[in-house]
């Protein structure tokens, strides 16, 4: 049986979110973006709703909610504004690592430290192949040796642990990558001045350089499965919650340019009437609902315990589609308003540009669904 209708308890912490999201959130945006960081007071508030760790399992510390509550509170985060939804997510990258990479000896000692923690992948000029990596992990002894670069890593200088992944033999693809625990004050790890990003501002982004830095073997994620399993369920679900957030970013601006369309009056009535604009605003809201069942559908599959690698992908995709199409076109409804920084609809247009980059581009994912799709 399929059911598109979320529990009691879901529902109620999305309400709940929701509140936050409208008088934390949106009503802070402006101030987020101009400081370049989330206001603490934000963090704080946060905090107080206990739902950093929600989708984690209880033995790692969580409240063991799953990714299908976790997509549906970072949406309504994104909707109050997506910049500080990624920022104030500062275990997440770190705790999905471990979960899927990790020993249980690692997640034991580990996870209890996931709230403030972050992920290295992506590489400067790195090819859109993940195992393609120029960062060398070497075994000597007891311990091993990194070094590389890795670029646009979320709250780089702001948490105490990253997961770099490197690899021991590229020739050796898949099989030869490694992820390794590096606490921020390893010896040889300097973390680069915040990236100008066009959008996400109040997210800080950074480039982490590891130069010679020696942690201990037991600091190799060394889990019982596979490499590549692991790292694809690792990106699963790094990519359905910003999916998620892509969703939550589409549906502010769809609504935002319904109300103004609504209200807007042009030749004697409201321009929402008129039909170039009523169809805009219908596709706006076809493709935010066809985006969200995608995502849906692939936390549901992660919940499940299956590889959901393809249709995290595919909803990815179609999440940016969304993102990309709706705010664009939200600032085509408001005509010259839209582009002026009274407006949010500008706003959300570069947040998501700038959101539908942090996983790789669409056409990496969409090489992804090939392999999938013709491998069936």
């Amino acid at each position: 049986m399929i059911s598109f209708k979320l529990d009691d308890d879901v529902l109620a912490i999305q309400d709940t979110v929701r509140k936050f999201a409208d008088t934390e959130l949106r009503a802070k945006m402006r101030e987020a973006e101009e400081a370049g960081e989330i206001p603490a007071s934000v963090v704080k508030s946060y905090q107080e709703l206990g739902l950093s760790t929600l989708e984690l399992p209880e033995e790692a510390g969580g409240l063991a909610l799953g990714m299908i509550t976790k997509v549906v509170v970072e949406e309504e985060l994104a909707w109050g504004d997506a910049a500080m939804a990624a920022a104030i997510d500062r275990g997440g990258l770190f705790a999905y690592a471990l979960l899927e990479l990790g020993s249980d000896a690692q997640k034991k000692q580990h996870l209890n430290e996931a709230l403030s923690g972050t992920a290295g992948f992506w590489e400067p000029g790195q090819s859109e192949s993940f195992p393609d990596l120029e960062t060398t992990v070497r075994e000597e002894g007891d311990q091993v040796r990194i070094a590389g670069r890795k670029c646009m890593v979320p709250n780089a200088g702001l948490v105490d642990w990253y997961v770099i992944f490197g690899t021991i033999d590229r020739a050796r693809g898949w099989e030869g990558v490694r992820a390794v625990l590096v606490p921020k004050d390893a010896a040889g790890l300097t973390i680069g001045e915040p990236d100008e990003k066009s959008g996400l501002w109040a997210l800080r982004t950074a480039a982490v350089t590891l130069e010679d830095v020696r942690v201990p073997k037991a600091n190799v994620l060394s889990g019982p499965g596979a490499v590549r399993e692991g790292i694809e369920r690792f990106m699963a679900r790094v990519q359905i919650v910003n999916a998620a957030r892509a969703i939550g970013v589409a549906r502010a601006a769809s609504e935002y340019a319904l109300q103004y369309a609504a209200t807007r009056q042009a030749f004697g009535q409201a321009i929402a009437s008129h039909q170039a604009i009523a169809f805009m605003l219908a596709d706006m809201s076809i493709l935010v609902d066809a985006a969200r069942v995608l995502v849906w559908r692939g936390a549901v599959l992660l919940d499940k315990g299956q590889n959901g690698r393809k249709e995290c992908a595919q909803a990815l995709v179609q999440a940016n589609v969304a993102a990309g199409k709706v705010t664009i076109d939200a600032v085509q409804v408001l005509g010259g308003a839209g582009f002026i920084r009274d407006y949010p609809c500008e706003k959300w247009m570069r947040d998501a540009r700038t959101l539908s980059l942090l996983c790789g581009s669409d056409q990496a994912q969409n090489q992804l669904i090939a392999e999938h799709i013709m491998a069936a």
